[in-house]
């Protein structure tokens, strides 16, 4: 029903995050192992106070298991209080857009809200394929790119995870946007 979907009833909410700056100073550290370098530390902070402020509160934390995921959803807490329940799964790692609906599925039971933290180039594409409606200038920077600590907050109608297709983009965010 019209209405209801104006009023957010069978609305779901995606929240995706990808990781902070990583660092490539470690030589002989695999890639899932690689931290978060000291730009990736300080934005965190920066990007946790935009969540608390947004009110941001997912029902699901969903990271990616690689070591800069970890680190940046750590960090991001500093800054941001979330009763979120968290969960890790190795998927996330180098997911491509293809591979999220089975996650969201699996993981969205009961749940109207998800967060994930993970990496690129499989978040910028599913925020991108399902971000149909919003802000002009929100969509077309979402478009061009989705840099480290980009945060995409995404509406949705239905109240499925199965097969999502199309929603609203809520808000996008980097720190370059939030740095004056």
């Amino acid at each position: 029903c019209i209405n209801d979907q104006k009023r957010g009833i069978g609305m779901l909410t995606l929240t995706l995050v990808r990781h902070a700056k990583s660092s490539w100073d470690e030589i002989g550290v695999s890639d899932s192992e690689r931290p978060l370098n000291q730009r990736g530390k300080n934005q965190t902070g920066l990007m946790g106070d935009y969540l608390e402020k947004q009110k941001v509160k997912p029902d699901l934390i969903l990271c990616s298991t690689a070591r800069r995921a970890r680190q940046t959803l750590i960090r991001l807490m500093r800054n941001w209080s979330t009763e979120a329940e968290i969960s890790h799964d190795d998927r996330l790692y180098m997911a491509s857009a293809n591979d999220f609906p089975v996650l969201l599925e699996e993981y969205g039971k009961g749940r109207k809200h998800l967060m994930l933290v993970g990496h690129n180039p499989g978040l910028h594409m599913l925020a991108y394929s399902l971000a149909q409606k919003g802000g002009k200038e929100e969509l077309k920077a979402l478009a061009e790119k989705f840099p480290t600590l980009a945060i995409s907050s995404l509406k949705l109608a239905g109240g499925k995870w199965k097969n999502l297709t199309k929603g609203e983009l809520d808000f996008y965010v980097t720190p370059k946007l939030l740095t004056p």
